[in-house]
């Protein structure tokens, strides 16, 4: 009985991880839309800046892409860490986390008043989802280093993912 409880508890636990980075990774995506969109409306107007103009500009679309790639590496990586697809020691691998480079929480750009209104507002908007992640790596990685390189540890995951699915399927199944 004991057992069952505690799978009970990582099911729900790995539900509830799936559900916040589920939240992240939408985030993501509708800026990396967003993004596309304010770009793709403002290309006409970049085409008639200056040098001094292009390099500040170049320089935030780098910043703005590199922090929601390393975003969407950081969610695809938990989610397949919860489906037991990678270790512990795969998952706090450095090309997985979330580094938190200063040029990362960089906010010079944001202010910059040669880069459009909504494309600062993107900059905001991404910074404060890079930060979020990196509190959510930060904490994974103080949670988890005690599990790295230990056998057992990707199968306990792969079993708590499937007990969170079978309670989910049951749920469903009682629904209708």
């Amino acid at each position: 009985m004991i057992h069952e409880h505690h799978t009970d508890y990582s099911s729900m636990a790995i539900s509830r991880s799936m559900t916040l980075l589920s939240r992240i990774y939408d985030d993501a995506i509708e800026l990396t839309d967003m993004a596309r969109d304010v770009l793709q409306e403002h290309q006409p107007a970049y085409e008639g800046y200056s040098l001094s103009d292009d390099v500040p500009l170049a320089r935030e679309v780098s910043r703005l892409t590199a922090r929601l790639s390393q975003v969407l590496v950081w969610f695809l990586t938990q989610r397949s860490l919860l489906k037991g697809q990678v270790s512990v020691s795969e998952a706090l691998s450095e090309p997985f986390r979330i580094i938190g480079h200063p040029h990362m929480i960089d906010e010079s750009g944001e202010d910059n008043p040669h880069i459009p209104q909504d494309f600062r507002e993107l900059l905001i908007s991404s910074r404060f989802l890079y930060q979020r992640a990196l509190r959510l790596d930060q904490l994974f990685e103080r949670n988890s280093s005690h599990l790295v390189d230990k056998p057992r540890a990707r199968q306990k995951v792969a079993s708590a993912s499937r007990a969170a699915k079978m309670t989910k399927n049951k749920s469903i199944s009682r629904a209708h």
